[in-house]
């Protein structure tokens, strides 16, 4: 997270960031998983307000320092190695939910190709694989095409989100062959809180 090469072999953070790290722990939003202040509550202000384009996320980290800063160096400065390690944790943290929403594939959500080739690789693909290495579920790549080139998310409202992966994605017919009827987890990676 910091940049710096991590001297133990078979660690992927080093010992001074790895306290940092704090995964969302106890009670949650049962739709976008952000924690929630009172055992009682189901839902977090925003999500008991608004209708998302998803039935339930799981977050493993809040968007803050550091992970912020990683997940930026993850998009737009080549750190895949970032986006390997935030795969496998996700694997490890959502494992439980994942297997009881019995999930059978994993959909990373498609970049444009355009913005493909500036980028050179999908970040959500990045993550995506890497879970599916550790959850042993397959990563489907041709399920969704992103067929119009739409504003970063960063720069829109939600309405405007919502609209922009309404209109800016479609499903393709060799992706639903090889994804058939099986539940999905489509992997959507936002390096802004998209909440």
């Amino acid at each position: 997270m910091c940049g710096e090469i991590v001297a133990q072999r078979g660690r992927s953070i080093c010992k001074d960031c790895a306290p940092m790290l704090k995964p969302i722990k106890g009670v949650r939003c049962y739709l976008c998983s952000r924690p929630l202040l009172e055992e009682r509550q189901e839902f977090c202000y925003d999500c008991s307000r608004k209708k998302h384009v998803y039935q339930q996320g799981i977050a493993v980290f809040g968007y803050q320092s550091p992970v912020a800063q990683s997940l930026y160096q993850l998009k737009y400065h080549a750190r895949k190695e970032y986006g390997i390690f935030y795969g496998h944790y996700a694997a490890v943290y959502a494992k439980k939910q994942i297997q009881a929403w019995k999930i059978e594939v994993l959909i990373p959500v498609p970049l444009h190709p355009s913005r493909l080739a500036k980028r050179g690789y999908n970040q959500a693909e990045v993550i995506a694989r890497a879970m599916g290495e550790k959850l042993n579920l397959p990563v489907v790549t041709d399920a969704v095409k992103r067929v119009e080139k739409t504003k970063p998310l960063k720069e829109l409202n939600p309405q405007e989100r919502r609209k922009s992966l309404q209109i800016g994605l479609h499903t393709c017919a060799a992706g639903r062959i090889r994804s058939g009827n099986r539940k999905t987890f489509l992997y959507h990676y936002s390096s802004s809180d998209s909440r």
